[in-house]
């Protein structure tokens, strides 16, 4: 899948919406739902037997976060680092490191 044909997409059916979505709030979006179990809201999704662990999660989450969201239009949100760096320090030493 080609990551600026699938950002154009969304881009193009959040203005069909009347809707905007920024490279910060992405970001600031994302970062925050880390505050919160990642695979809480999907386990009940999954059909039974199939397993989606936190690392599963943290995987996913790297993929969107380097292959979409800092090719949004915009800035980096002002406290990303800062919010990466704490991540880093508290639960995971690798996280967003290529």
């Amino acid at each position: 899948m080609d990551p600026s044909k699938l950002i154009t997409c969304f881009e193009h059916y959040l203005a069909l919406e009347g809707t905007t979505i920024s490279r910060p709030h992405a970001e600031q979006t994302m970062l925050k739902k880390l505050n919160h179990s990642l695979t809480e809201d999907i386990s009940v999704l999954l059909p039974a037997g199939v397993a989606f662990t936190d690392s599963d999660a943290i995987a996913a989450f790297e993929k969107i976060w380097f292959n979409l969201i800092v090719r949004m239009k915009g800035n980096p949100w002002k406290l990303s680092e800062q919010t990466i760096e704490l991540i880093r320090k508290e639960k995971n030493p690798a996280f967003l490191r290529k």
